[in-house]
């Protein structure tokens, strides 16, 4: 029986932008899912490197925030260490202390051994991605910094 190729990741810690301008990429310390996706959270942390040719689709979220406000945050997808055109999703903090949930969805063709890495940056080192603890009083689960799932579509 034939099992689609699919990863699903997330990060558990909160990860600040290293240097003003300067893209990083988002790190995955923890496996959900995978099949037919190699994802090692010990050397390469931030690559999906896909084991058959096809369409994928990769989504992602991003707990993103900012100590200071009228800050922007930029992220999108790298293939093999190219960025993939029309994949930036822009956010703008306005806030001091904003917190926003981006969301981006990107549709890319892949051939086998090809990696995906999820990039950010921001105008300033106050932004970051946030993880939020588990929450007692109403309890609720762990808010992850990222979150990412890549699936073959064709």
């Amino acid at each position: 029986m034939y099992r689609t190729p699919y990863a699903a990741a997330l990060d558990t810690t909160s990860q600040a932008i290293a240097v003003a301008n300067t893209e990083q990429v988002v790190t995955f310390d923890t496996n959900v899912l995978t099949n037919k996706i190699a994802h090692n959270t010990g050397s390469f942390p931030a690559r999906f490197t896909v084991n058959e040719a096809g369409t994928y689709l990769v989504t992602y979220f991003l707990q993103i925030a900012s100590s200071l406000a009228l800050k922007v945050a930029d992220s999108w997808i790298r293939i093999n260490g190219a960025d993939v055109a029309n994949s930036n999703t822009k956010t703008v903090l306005v806030a001091i202390n904003e917190q926003k949930l981006v969301a981006g969805h990107v549709v890319v063709v892949m051939t086998a051994g090809q990696y995906i890495e999820l990039m950010f940056n921001g105008t300033a080192t106050s932004v970051s991605l946030v993880a939020v603890a588990a929450g007692v009083t109403p309890p609720r689960p762990v808010t992850p910094s990222a979150r990412l799932v890549i699936e073959k579509i064709q």
